[in-house]
């Protein structure tokens, strides 16, 4: 996919709810982060839940957000937190759904423990994810998942700086 220093042909206000998923493991109550990656943007920290966020994205771009549980938001920027799960959207699923400032919103069902593509896999692969990932809350709302919302800003915009950095080397 795209090179990280290419000017992002589109940007787009992601929103992400927060996760709808079991958030005690052994009698520990834990926090759920999430970073949001596009080949456009590095890694960055989602600031906050149901917050809109600006990400940049390449013509054939796939917003990565991968969500992570941890005690507490130090243990989170210390690395001391569990991968919980890795969702994929990619440009080309959205592209032709999304109107100029119009929020298009779906939820995309999350397994603990699912294995993470990762930046090495193909256009196919991220497709195939997004969709199992849809279908998943399709055939069951209850089932455990992030409700996601995505308005198209603009094409292009000058200045664009992308989302906050990740703390203490995240990602």
């Amino acid at each position: 996919m795209g090179n990280s220093q290419d000017t992002p042909a589109n940007v787009v206000e992601l929103r992400l709810e927060h996760p709808e998923v079991p958030e005690v493991w052994a009698g520990e109550s834990l926090e759920f982060f999430a970073v949001i990656h596009s080949s456009s943007d590095k890694a960055r920290r989602y600031k906050a839940w149901s917050e809109p966020h600006i990400v940049g994205l390449l013509s054939d771009d796939v917003i990565t957000v991968s969500i992570f549980a941890a005690k507490s938001k130090w243990h989170f920027e210390n690395m001391q937190c569990d991968e919980y799960a890795e969702l994929y959207v990619p440009w080309s699923v959205l592209s032709g759904q999304l109107q100029q400032g119009v929020e298009l919103t779906f939820s995309l069902g999350v397994q603990r423990g699912v294995h993470w593509l990762g930046h090495g896999a193909s256009l196919p692969d991220y497709v195939d994810a997004f969709y199992n990932a849809y279908s998943t809350t399709e055939a069951d709302p209850s089932a455990p998942h992030v409700k996601m919302g995505v308005r198209l800003v603009e094409h292009f915009v000058e200045g664009y700086e992308g989302l906050h950095e990740v703390p203490g080397g995240l990602m």
